[in-house]
Formats: C-alpha cells, sequence, structure tokens
C-alpha cells in the first residue's frame, strides 16, 4: 500500500439560503467520496482567519448564523 503524504489544509462550510451544504466529489482508483471543498496552505500562509478567529458568514447577508 502507498504511504499517504500528510499536508496543510483548510476547509470550508458553504451553505445556501435554504441550508444545503455544498460538497465536492472525489474520485480515486480505489476510493470515492465526497467532502467540503478545501485547499492546501503553503508554507508563507496561514489558517487562521484575518480577524484571528472563525466567524461563520452567510453570503449576502453580512450577518452571522446566530444574528449577530
Amino acid at each position: 500500500m502507498t504511504e499517504r503524504r500528510l499536508r496543510d489544509a483548510v476547509r470550508a462550510l458553504v451553505l445556501d439560503e435554504a441550508d444545503r451544504v455544498l460538497l465536492v466529489r472525489f474520485e480515486f482508483p480505489r476510493w470515492v467520496g465526497w467532502a467540503t471543498p478545501a485547499g492546501g496552505v503553503n508554507s508563507h500562509e496561514t489558517t487562521r482567519t484575518p480577524s484571528g478567529g472563525s466567524s461563520p458568514r452567510r453570503w449576502g447577508s453580512g450577518r452571522s448564523r446566530s444574528g449577530r
């Protein structure tokens, strides 16, 4: 079995106005699955948000899910 290479990455949970979740389908020779969108993090990048914490947002509303 081939050893898997680990890398730093971030994922996004994307919801539309009907609270449907965006998923990406991955197809590999021995595995098929679904996951949230993601991207690798380069050595000069950070996984922290600009504000220093996560803040869920709805597209277009500018408000968090908690209404703040």
